[in-house]
């Protein structure tokens, strides 16, 4: 448990420094290294495969179709998701406020998706917090 506690506290995977700590106590320095190589040969080959794969399935016309339609069924998707919270949310001058200065930063000043979320979020609290502030 210990081992484990201390391997939380550095950055990495958590499984493969608990092996390294492991092996260590058992067998020193030859048994961390061996411990380290078991817990990252299977993994590491398997991405090799896959990736040698994938590369090799990229150039296919039938994976290419296949990969263009789940991209229109991921559209559809997202569209039935804004529609539907958009048809569930509390509409005002706070939500049309929030929803145009979001459409004026996704295409006026080209911010990315995450920088708008991130942008509107702050605003979004700041402005409740003003409002509860000067309501009082």
């Amino acid at each position: 448990m210990n081992y484990y506690a201390l391997a939380q506290s550095l950055p990495g995977i958590v499984a493969a420094n608990v092996s390294m700590f492991i092996g260590y106590r058992l067998k020193g320095m030859l048994g961390a290294i061996v411990g380290m190589f078991g817990i990252i040969f299977v993994p590491f080959w398997t991405i090799v495969l896959l990736a040698s794969i994938i590369s090799s399935l990229a150039n296919n016309s039938y994976i290419n179709a296949i990969l263009w339609g789940v991209g229109i069924a991921v559209i559809a998707l997202i569209t039935l998701t804004i529609r539907e919270m958009w048809q569930n949310s509390k509409k005002g001058v706070y939500f049309y406020s929030i929803f145009l200065a979001s459409l004026l930063v996704l295409f006026v000043f080209k911010f990315s998706p995450v920088q708008t979320i991130l942008t509107m979020s702050f605003l979004g609290v700041l402005i409740k917090v003003l409002q509860r502030r000067f309501s009082k």
